[in-house]
């Protein structure tokens, strides 16, 4: 997902690029299934600012019950990419300190893909679920509770809680 922007550094500012979107990713590092979207790259005085609006597609592991399943989501991305080398000299250029901006390499190549990595991280919820009412797993064998109820009977405790667990069931019926 490398944008030649060249041609759109010489452009006069405010001029627009319009791209379409449509990725499949593959692999261990993959950020998602799939992107797809719209890309709307503009020219300002100091160099391109990127606006998306992409679907998102993403396997995600169900922070309960450990499973995978797939997430979608809305993503509307913008951000300033400056250059780092002058389109016209090749000659390096000063840019601001701001080490979390995104910039536009030597070849005057845009690279989306690293922008658009960091807001399907930022994206991602804390705890992704499979559903709402997810049931996890038994805390005991282990078994997905959403797939079938646990034959386990569940009543283990944790030999450090059985003085306490004594003292709520003084007849002893655990």
């Amino acid at each position: 997902m490398h944008y030649n922007v060249a041609q759109l550094l010489k452009e006069p500012m405010g001029t627009t690029r319009d791209y379409r979107i449509e990725k499949d990713f593959a692999g261990p590092e993959r950020m998602a299934d799939r992107v797809t979207g719209r890309l709307h790259l503009f020219k300002t005085h100091r160099g391109v600012i990127a606006q998306a609006s992409v679907d998102v597609r993403a396997t995600s592991v169900c922070g309960r019950c450990t499973a995978e399943f797939s997430r979608s989501s809305q993503l509307t991305v913008e951000e300033e990419c400056l250059p780092v080398a002058d389109v016209q000299t090749g000659r390096r250029l000063e840019l601001p300190e701001d080490p979390d901006g995104f910039q536009i390499d030597a070849d005057n190549l845009l690279d989306f893909a690293e922008i658009l990595r960091q807001y399907i991280i930022a994206d991602q919820p804390m705890k992704p679920l499979c559903q709402v009412r997810c049931l996890g797993l038994c805390h005991v064998c282990g078994g997905n509770l959403n797939e079938q109820e646990c034959q386990c009977s569940g009543q283990a405790i944790d030999p450090r809680w059985a003085a306490l667990a004594a003292l709520a069931d003084p007849e002893g019926k655990q």
